[in-house]
């Protein structure tokens, strides 16, 4: 979903300053959750963004947000938006139309994402963290760690804030997570009894493999999760990591 950037905030802020509750102005900071994750190539991250109340306390009032989003275009594709948690944005999206033209493609590994609240009726950021919504990329290429970022600045005019009234950013610490992307040496890794399900099964015929016990040709190339035509001890870490995504 998307909508002209200036006209639709110009026009929103100006009727949310009649409407919003009176609060005092506090910190709130942004988090990805999960921090670290590991995905196949091919495959769809799933990265929830979520607001924090530094106040152990209180929640805290949000009116509006732009987030600008940062990452390796190598690495990953912006897909869009999927699930804005417990509470109904009036809008969620990327709007078209930002000044700095972060929106023109999302293949450059940047992004505008701009969330508003519903007049008279903002989100509270709570000290456990408010699901903002989740942002799903396209995992592109096999690598050993990429970065999510939420910079303060992208061009001249676009800044990451957050509102808790008109013209007030509460924005606090700017969270990132990190993706690392694995490529199979073959697709049946990890299903070393090839019945095409990832379970304890296949733990328990990859120490039968480890251990000598099975020689297999397919299970032995199941279990060879670091690529050097062998299964050994030194498949154990990338078949845990494997497994650990997958079961």
């Amino acid at each position: 979903m998307q909508k002209d950037h200036a006209v639709m905030t110009a026009a929103w802020t100006l009727i949310a300053a009649l409407a919003v509750p009176a609060v005092a102005p506090a910190t709130i900071n942004l988090e990805w959750r999960p921090e670290t994750q590991i995905v196949l190539a091919g495959g769809i991250v799933d990265i929830g963004l979520y607001a924090v109340s530094d106040d152990p306390e209180m929640d805290q009032y949000i009116l509006a947000m732009d987030i600008i989003l940062n990452w390796d275009s190598d690495s990953l594709e912006l897909v869009g938006v999927d699930n804005n948690g417990p509470y109904d944005w009036l809008f969620s999206g990327f709007p078209v139309g930002d000044v700095d033209g972060l929106n023109e493609t999302f293949l450059d590994g940047d992004a505008l994402y701009t969330a508003l609240g519903q007049l008279g009726a903002g989100a509270w950021a709570t000290p456990e963290g408010l699901l903002v919504t989740t942002f799903q990329f396209s995992a592109l290429a096999e690598t050993p760690g990429t970065t999510l970022t939420i910079p303060e600045d992208a061009g001249s005019y676009t800044h990451t804030a957050i509102w808790g009234s008109p013209g007030v950013d509460v924005h606090g610490t700017l969270g990132s997570a990190m993706v690392t992307i694995v490529q199979p040496c073959s697709p049946t890794v990890g299903d070393v009894n090839g019945d095409k399900v990832y379970d304890m099964a296949d733990i328990a015929a990859a120490v039968q493999v480890l251990l000598g016990i099975d020689t297999d040709p397919d299970h032995v190339i199941a279990v060879d999760a670091n690529c050097d035509e062998a299964a050994d001890g030194l498949d154990l870490q990338p078949l845990v990591d494997l497994w650990l995504l997958l079961l």
